[in-house]
């Protein structure tokens, strides 16, 4: 994947804390859902990044059998902690819900990410947060679960979930990767017009 990077400093490394996590280990409905999966995902990325000084950390931070509804998680708690020690300058994960489920608890490690200098990024998600582009990417994300949790809790929207018989959506529930699926797959028959033979010979006659 392509990633904007943190600036190259040969003279000190950019240690990039790995951070992974599973509810259940092997649950049929989550992709990548064993805890090595996601560490050798992000490794790759590191390795890819080792020009611009990213190096692994030696502490592996893992929680199993963890759910993403909360943050009193042992490894995320150690995680932390390593950030305030200053022994973190790149938080690494799979997908932002292997972190947090929850907006709220989202912006609360946001925030002292940043108050420590530390940046956050998605693997499969193209998002760096040491980048304005990224961090652009993260509040338009944000933005959108915090309007679909408001939204939902409107009457009009709550009489809508019980009429239609349909799954109600939660805050912590639908998150990024739902949002992310319906983006990709909006994505695909856009593409595939703008690609199609029908439109090339239209636009060259």
């Amino acid at each position: 994947m392509s990633t904007s990077t943190v600036p190259s400093a040969a003279s000190t490394p950019l240690l990039c804390a790995v951070y992974t996590r599973v509810s259940a280990e092997g649950r049929a409905d989550e992709d990548f859902s064993s805890t090595d999966a996601q560490f050798m995902a992000c490794q790759e990325l590191i390795t890819s990044q080792r020009g611009n000084g990213w190096q692994p950390a030696n502490q592996l931070y893992e929680d199993r059998g963890a759910s993403g509804s909360h943050l009193r998680r042992p490894a995320l708690q150690a995680l932390l902690r390593d950030v305030q020690a200053g022994l973190v300058d790149i938080v690494v994960v799979h997908r932002l819900d292997r972190l947090s489920r929850h907006l709220g608890d989202l912006q609360t490690l946001m925030s002292i990410f940043e108050q420590h200098g530390v940046a956050l990024v998605s693997v499969t998600q193209s998002i760096d947060t040491s980048s304005v582009q990224g961090r652009l990417v993260l509040n338009l994300l944000t933005s959108f679960a915090q309007f679909e949790r408001e939204l939902i809790g409107e009457p009009g929207a709550r009489g809508f979930w019980r009429q239609s018989g349909e799954k109600k959506p939660t805050e912590s529930g639908w998150f990024f990767n739902d949002w992310w699926r319906r983006r990709e797959s909006a994505r695909k028959p856009v593409l595939a017009l703008h690609r199609s033979p029908a439109r090339s010979a239209s636009s060259n006659a």
